[in-house]
């Protein structure tokens, strides 16, 4: 039972506690990868469009691997909680408005075709 534990008679994973992650890159910086690893393909298919596959694939494989020694860079240099507060302070906040909704209000909510 090395990642497990008895807690009051129920079997406990202790590897839920930890945050995700993937290729070494933890928590909300998977978001900022992912963010730019796509825009890393949108360029990669224009530069393969205009001049190549070959060379789309090039362009493709640097600037994921820039991206990651990017984040990895940066997930050494300040905490997940850091980089959140980052976030919030940029601003970009303010243009993601969130409203709850609730399935109430999709029940009444009527259908109008225009």
């Amino acid at each position: 039972m090395d990642r497990q534990d008895k807690v009051k008679g129920y079997r406990t994973w202790r590897s839920l506690d930890q945050p995700a992650a993937f290729f070494g890159i933890k928590g909300r910086f998977m978001t900022l990868f992912a963010i730019i690893a796509g825009a890393a393909a949108v360029i990669a298919l224009t530069a393969g469009g205009s001049y190549g596959t070959m060379l789309g694939m090039v362009v493709f494989g640097v600037l994921v691997f820039c991206d990651y020694m990017l984040i990895l860079s940066l997930q050494a240099k300040m905490s997940d909680k850091e980089f959140s507060r980052l976030i919030s302070r940029s601003g970009l906040t303010r243009y993601v408005k969130v409203t709850p909704d609730s399935l109430q209000s999709h029940l009444n909510r009527k259908i109008t075709w225009k």
